[in-house]
């Protein structure tokens, strides 16, 4: 008697191995899609932030040059305190972006109150009126977030250049991915506080995101899907933006790297004619 051709063990490994198969597709096609858009569980992560941006009055108007750009308001925050006030700019194309650092000790600094307690309405009009800068949205950024990219990354090395930061020293220093925090929200030399708070704040930024998108979002969903699991817990947004914007968004800066990602300070006491925000204004930071 001859074997049924259907019931044979090689026919049963076949079987196996095609169902394995289907089923690493179907992991494979569920990642795929948490790449292109954001998933809705990522969404319900993100709180909200009480601010009505459509009510701020003699708003800045967009040049030709920046139709396409965003514009987001972010308030970096340790312990529930302002610690860092920036703008980031998106460029139309979706090539660049920028982190513009705002000096502003009244809304973010030790004393600065929580910002649950702070308005955000007149904070951000405050901010247009300094600016010229149009602000699409508004975004409250726990800066836990950096220091859990970091630990996913390892623990960031930081060249200080000059600048004398406690309680770390003048140097080339290892910051493990613990003391995140509190080096952010830590105590800078007298003199230049502002500045070199600010400093510090954008050179950890850079180094955690350098070393965090090593390579463009789209050729691993699972970085990309966990990288924006961190993210979206640590942060609130303004109630405008909804999830399919979220999603576009997402879509739109899937090719980002660090090395597309600029920052830059705002002098003190800078106005809406200082070149650094003209440049925001026309989608031109990196054109100069």
């Amino acid at each position: 008697m001859t074997a049924d051709p259907e019931t044979t063990p090689s026919t049963h490994r076949r079987s196996r191995r095609l169902r394995w198969a289907l089923v690493a597709l179907a992991v494979l096609g569920a990642l795929v899609v948490a790449a292109t858009v954001l998933p809705i569980s990522l969404y319900r992560q993100i709180g909200e932030v009480d601010v009505d941006l459509d009510s701020l009055t003699d708003r800045p108007a967009k040049s030709a040059e920046a139709g396409g750009t965003v514009n987001i308001a972010v308030l970096g925050t340790v312990a529930d305190r302002c610690v860092s006030l920036m703008i980031f700019h998106i460029d139309a194309d979706r090539n660049a972006a920028s982190f513009i650092s705002v000096p502003d000790s009244a809304v973010c600094g030790p004393d600065a109150p929580t910002w649950h307690s702070a308005d955000l309405t007149a904070l951000a009009q405050d901010l247009e009126n300094r600016s010229g800068v149009y602000l699409d949205h508004l975004a409250v950024l726990d800066w836990q977030a950096i220091a859990d990219l970091d630990h996913v990354a390892g623990d960031v090395e930081i060249a200080l250049d000059g600048a004398a930061f406690q309680p770390y020293p003048n140097t080339y220093v290892t910051i493990p991915a613990a003391d995140v925090t509190a080096y952010i929200g830590a105590p800078v030399s007298a003199g230049h506080e502002e500045q070199a708070r600010i400093r510090k704040q954008q050179l950890m930024m850079k180094e955690v995101l350098r070393a965090t998108l090593h390579q463009e979002m789209r050729r691993d969903p699972r970085d990309l899907y966990r990288f924006l699991d961190i993210l979206s817990t640590h942060l609130d947004l303004d109630s405008d933006w909804s999830w399919t914007d979220l999603s576009r968004l997402v879509v739109s800066l899937r090719n980002m790297r660090s090395g597309h990602i600029s920052y830059y300070a705002v002098p003190d006491g800078a106005g809406p004619e200082d070149e650094l925000w003209t440049s925001v204004r026309e989608d031109r930071v990196h054109a100069d």
